[in-house]
């Protein structure tokens, strides 16, 4: 069964890090992190052996990390976040049909409030239970103003895959996402390889 939701986020360029939370989907615990800077293709194999061990969950990356979902690809991780997209039906005769899925949570201007709004909600509800100190000073930095920010000479990349973690857990249990879409149910989106 898919136990956790483990999430990916922020590249390691330039001042950001790589970070991913892993949840427990039953308790909505926090039971492990990921926090560093990696080479892509190295952060991709730490997602897809934590993923793994985690009994193949849910890994949420951000969409704008195509070099980290080419390699989970690469690797066969068989629980990959991702949308369909429907062929258009005016270019492919209606009996050839088919899905194509785009891997990965894209955080845009228009999705951002909304995907910063669920976390804070569901950090103020208490659903999530993060367990990661770092976040803790992150994510009160991050998330105490009016517009959610990192401040001068702080970062947001834990608190950005704590958000990845709680679009995982929305996407698994059915709920809309950021981009307004209701889920049927996350295995509508999930990637089954083998």
């Amino acid at each position: 069964g898919k136990g956790e939701a483990l999430m990916e986020l922020k590249d390691g360029g330039g001042s950001d890090r790589n970070a991913a939370a892993i949840y427990k989907l039953s308790d909505n615990r926090q039971v492990a992190a990921i926090y560093g800077r990696q080479a892509e293709h190295v952060f991709a194999r730490l997602l897809n052996d934590w993923g793994r061990a985690y009994n193949n969950a849910l890994l949420c990356v951000e969409r704008n990390r195509p070099a980290v979902i080419s390699n989970l690809l690469g690797l066969r991780y068989p629980n990959l976040y991702g949308t369909p997209v429907i062929a258009d039906m005016r270019m492919i005769p209606v009996q050839n049909v088919g899905r194509q899925m785009r891997w990965g949570y894209d955080v845009t201007a228009d999705s951002r409030p909304v995907f910063l709004s669920q976390l804070r909600e569901s950090l103020h509800g208490r659903v999530i239970k993060p367990r990661d100190k770092r976040f803790v000073t992150e994510g009160m930095n991050f998330l105490a103003g009016e517009k959610p920010a990192a401040g001068p000479g702080q970062h947001d990349d834990i608190v950005f895959a704590h958000g990845h973690a709680e679009q995982a857990r929305r996407q698994m249990l059915g709920y809309t996402t950021a981009n307004g879409q209701r889920r049927r149910s996350h295995t509508s989106s999930v990637l089954r390889i083998g």
